[in-house]
């Protein structure tokens, strides 16, 4: 996996993007942990979907990224 960090509303939100195939169930497991604990967002990339974690607004707001056809990493700081 490659870890890309972007800035979400001033906040640290991590980009998971494969290197090769989708990552394992386990380093799922680990991010939504990471995610309930630490409040921490990221979203990743798999082959046919994405799946995003964090604050309720963080997902709409990657989701309306996606569906603009927007790469997140390429937003600035939105």
């Amino acid at each position: 996996m490659i870890f890309m960090p972007i800035r979400w509303r001033g906040k640290r939100a991590w980009v998971l993007v494969p290197a090769g195939k989708d990552p394992s169930e386990d380093l799922k497991a680990q991010m939504r942990a990471y995610s309930q604990t630490s409040g921490g967002l990221h979203m990743i990339k798999l082959r046919d979907r994405v799946l995003r974690c964090g604050v309720p607004e963080f997902q709409p707001s990657m989701l309306d990224l996606e569906r603009r056809d927007i790469n997140p990493w390429d937003a600035g700081g939105f």
